[in-house]
């Protein structure tokens, strides 16, 4: 097997107008996309596989109660897009795509071991509402059959993660789930009656952000 991946990501974690410090806002969020292919040879006969990609753009801004409890808000929107040429001999391409809009509450209890590192525990809420949609197009040049559902997606989450300060404004945090809830339901507007599925999920490695393990950076305007 032939493959190749593209990946093009960059996540701000938080710039942050003071160190850690009661009173102070910050700002940052997530950026990232990504896209991958992959053939497959057997003998001299190539095969392409699906085709996907993704992104997200997510901003967040928070605030300091106190030099160790910090809360914030991120707002924002992703999707991705998964593409198969070979689906059957009649079918010429099955586009699957999905998009939602999000938004996260949060907050963090810091617990500082030195002067540039710390570990904190944190508390997420999130809502994510979004809508799929599978597009087929024929070889034999029949109408193009488009399938839309609508998903709404309700999560908590516990994670922790740690804190270490590489100069008196750069710090990385590294962030990990450790427990989680979540609730999704799809709705199919397409079939008479309407459908409903819902799936609850909980246990480890769910989060709110949507990865188990994430690395972000702040940025301190102040010393």
């Amino acid at each position: 097997m032939k493959k190749s991946l593209i990946t093009a990501a960059f996540v701000l974690g938080t710039i942050v107008a003071n160190a850690q410090t009661a009173g102070n806002f910050y700002i940052g969020g997530t950026l990232g996309f990504n896209s991958s292919n992959s053939t497959t040879k057997i003998g001299n006969v190539s095969k392409e596989n699906p085709k996907s990609s993704n992104y997200i753009v997510m901003p967040e801004v928070g605030y300091f109660l106190r030099n160790d409890i910090s809360i914030g808000l991120a707002i924002g929107i992703g999707g991705n897009k998964t593409v198969n040429t070979n689906t059957n001999p009649t079918v010429k391409e099955v586009e699957n795509k999905t998009t939602f809009f999000g938004v996260i509450l949060y907050g963090r209890k810091f617990f500082p071991v030195n002067d540039v590192f710390s570990f904190y525990a944190g508390l997420n809420l999130g809502m994510n509402p979004g809508t799929n949609t599978s597009t087929t197009k024929f070889n034999n040049g029949d109408q193009t059959t488009i399938e839309e559902t609508k998903t709404s997606l309700i999560g908590a989450g516990l994670n922790a993660g740690i804190n270490y300060r590489i100069t008196e404004r750069v710090t990385l945090m590294g962030s990990f789930a450790v427990l989680g809830f979540t609730s999704q339901t799809e709705t199919d507007y397409t079939q008479n009656p309407i459908e409903e599925t819902k799936t609850n999920n909980f246990g480890l490695n769910i989060s709110t952000y949507g990865t188990p393990f994430s690395i972000g950076m702040y940025y301190n305007l102040h010393q």
